[in-house]
């Protein structure tokens, strides 16, 4: 008997897919409001602590200084293996293989890292627009690429269990 190819559209799946699109949206929506001068100022959500406000950022994550057009080509190229990466479990194994979960995390770590990706490319910096006091300025495609890293480590332990 042949083992069943993965089933793309598992309800996982949709959620995820609903999950994603909703925070490209929002991502864009934020995006929106900075380039329309909507957050020139701060604007206060929890006192000073954190607030809404616009920022470029030119360097990498926590705005280690590393940036220009080898920054762009370096990110464009760990976007194109993670990608190939991903895509390897759906075309090679089946929906009972562990490898299969790993494609989730992944999933959400790639689109938060395209997000970022089409605003250095578009604009030269990385839009960040939610200012937390005494640690950074970030955006949504930080957040989800941070979620996706967790939940990759996470998968990637009960992947090597099996």
């Amino acid at each position: 008997m042949t083992p069943k190819p993965a089933n793309i559209f598992s309800l996982k799946t949709v959620i995820l897919l609903i999950a994603a699109v909703f925070f490209v949206l929002a991502d864009r929506f934020f995006e929106a409001l900075c380039l329309n001068g909507w957050l020139d100022q701060p604007i206060p959500i929890i006192g000073d602590l954190f607030s809404l406000r616009y920022v470029k950022n030119y360097y990498i994550a926590f705005s280690i200084p590393f940036s220009g057009p080898i920054l762009t080509g370096i990110i464009g190229l760990i976007i194109v293996i993670l990608l190939i990466y991903w895509l390897k479990p759906f075309l090679s194994t089946h929906k009972d293989s562990p490898a299969v979960k790993l494609n989730y995390p992944l999933t959400i770590l790639i689109i938060g890292a395209i997000l970022n990706f089409t605003d250095r490319v578009k604009y030269g910096f990385v839009i960040d627009y939610f200012y937390l006091k005494y640690f950074t300025v970030f955006n949504l495609a930080d957040i989800i690429i941070v979620v996706g890293v967790f939940f990759l480590i996470i998968n990637s332990k009960n992947y090597e269990k099996h």
